[in-house]
């Protein structure tokens, strides 16, 4: 894998900037299903089942570089894509 050009970086910041995020504060909702989430699936690291959690609770994919993560037992309970799968309006 070669190093990134400053296109590369440019066409992937356009894309981060026109995706339709937000931000969303942990509840103990949250954290009670991404417990729950990390049970299910064995994970190791609550984080993982947080972002998996976080995505189920607001009916979106979840986008990520973590090829074990779009591998996981996860990949049943929510739709995990990669950044160039992301759909813009």
């Amino acid at each position: 894998m070669g190093a990134l050009t400053a296109s590369d970086v440019g066409e992937a910041f356009g894309r981060l900037r026109r995706a339709p995020v937000r931000i969303v504060p942990a509840t103990e909702e949250l954290v009670v299903e991404a417990w729950s989430i990390a049970t299910k699936c064995g994970f190791a690291r609550l984080y993982d089942a947080a972002y998996v959690a976080l995505a189920q609770v607001n009916g979106v994919p979840l986008v990520t570089l973590d090829a074990r993560l779009r591998r996981s037992p996860a990949s049943r309970l929510v739709e995990i894509i990669g950044p160039t799968e992301v759909r813009t309006a």
